[in-house]
């Protein structure tokens, strides 16, 4: 007794498959064929020339799928459900400030466009160095003069279920101040010697050189007699 065997045709093993937004469907994977046959497919849109379809955030929802499938013997239509739940995408930036060079002693602002596309709500953290300076969408910072060199500020951004973290390196340049004396009035005695006492070095640690006018010396002594009263 010789049994031959009998061509069968394939079949979807699947009817019924859940996603989520931006992951990927593969019908192929889908079907089976008893006698290993190899197979040949028609797709329909959004489906491309191998069965595969992309789901971007916008597909949320239930979809049938419907294709065919050959054996050389055998035409079947194939139909699978797709269910696509929603993905909750992360906010991101649009559109930030751009001025990263800045001085000493200025009121440094920054800001930044944040887009949440599932429409949720973004809490906003800013911090300079690791110190917040600001929880809303912009902010001002002001700098002091010792501040001088590189610095990082710090963007951090939720909705709530996803966070992103976005960074700018500022650079704040040196800003050379004047010299500033503040000398109190001076109480002598005739005959008495005054010293103006005075700083060496300036608020940004610069070497101050001073010209004394008569009748100081050039190291701001004053010799007084018992003619200067007064």
């Amino acid at each position: 007794v010789i049994v031959n065997e009998k061509n069968q045709p394939p079949f979807v093993a699947e009817s019924k498959i859940g996603v989520k937004e931006g992951g990927t469907v593969s019908l192929i994977e889908l079907v089976e064929d008893p006698n290993g046959d190899v197979l040949d497919f028609k797709f329909n849109h959004p489906f491309d020339e191998e069965g595969n379809w992309d789901t971007g955030f916008s597909d949320e929802g239930r979809h049938v799928a419907t294709f065919t499938m050959s054996d050389g013997e055998y035409d079947v239509e194939g139909r699978v459900e797709i269910e696509i739940s929603r993905t909750n995408q992360a906010p991101i930036i649009e559109d930030s400030f751009s001025e990263t060079e800045v001085l000493e002693g200025e009121v440094f602002s920054f800001w930044a466009d944040v887009d949440d596309y599932d429409g949720d709500s973004v809490e906003y953290v800013w911090t300079f160095d690791g110190e917040i300076v600001s929880t809303m969408n912009q902010g001002e910072y002001q700098l002091s003069f010792e501040q001088a060199g590189e610095h990082t500020l710090q963007l951090q951004v939720t909705d709530g279920m996803d966070e992103q973290e976005f960074e700018w390196i500022i650079n704040v340049e040196n800003v050379n101040r004047k010299p500033r004396l503040v000398i109190p009035n001076i109480n002598a005695k005739e005959g008495g010697k005054i010293i103006i006492d005075v700083p060496e070095k300036d608020l940004d640690g610069d070497e101050l050189q001073y010209t004394f006018e008569e009748p100081f010396d050039s190291n701001g002594m004053w010799q007084t007699t018992y003619k200067d009263a007064g």
